[in-house]
């Protein structure tokens, strides 16, 4: 009779931590399923501000060649080509 009372104690136990565990796997992948659809948004979200990166690039590359990091007051539209300015400019001293 003691074996079959220790059997049952043991099944139970069994039972129910079957059953906390597949709980827990299912409230596992409803997280993970509200994570990922959190990183495409996030990853939807970069694509807008590619346009204000470009310009900062361009920027960045304007200022590198010229040498001087003043990014405040110099719009990308006043930025032209300075091969063309400098040499007409070392041109016109000689």
């Amino acid at each position: 009779m003691t074996q079959l009372w220790i059997s049952l104690a043991i099944v139970v136990v069994l039972m129910v931590v079957i059953a906390v565990l597949i709980r827990r796997e299912r409230a596992l992948r409803r997280q993970l399923d509200e994570y990922r659809e959190l990183l495409t948004r996030a990853a939807e979200g970069q694509n807008i501000h590619q346009d204000g990166d470009a310009e900062r690039f361009k920027r960045s590359q304007y200022f590198a060649r010229i040498g001087t990091w003043d990014w405040k007051s110099t719009r990308i539209d006043s930025i032209g080509p300075t091969r063309s300015s400098a040499c007409s400019g070392s041109r016109s001293a000689k």
